[in-house]
């Protein structure tokens, strides 16, 4: 599952699809346990983004750029 469907203020770090030979979908989640209960931005590394970093035009003529990073932070 893509980073950004993940609950920080759940404190989930990250989240699967699993799927059976009977057709059956689960979503499992595995989540840290937190007794003070605050965001801990250490967990949540930073991810490639859905926003693509050339367009077409740069793309086509050989330019070579970086992913664009995504962070979570709480609230999201």
């Amino acid at each position: 599952m893509p980073k950004q469907c993940l609950d920080p203020s759940g404190h989930e770090v990250d989240r699967f699809v699993r799927i059976d030979n009977k057709g059956t979908i689960d979503y499992l989640s595995f989540r840290l346990p937190n007794r003070t209960g605050a965001f801990q931005n250490d967990l949540y590394l930073p991810f490639q983004s859905n926003t693509p970093a050339s367009d077409y035009a740069e793309w086509a003529s050989g330019v070579d750029k970086p992913a664009q990073m995504m962070q979570l932070h709480e609230g999201m």
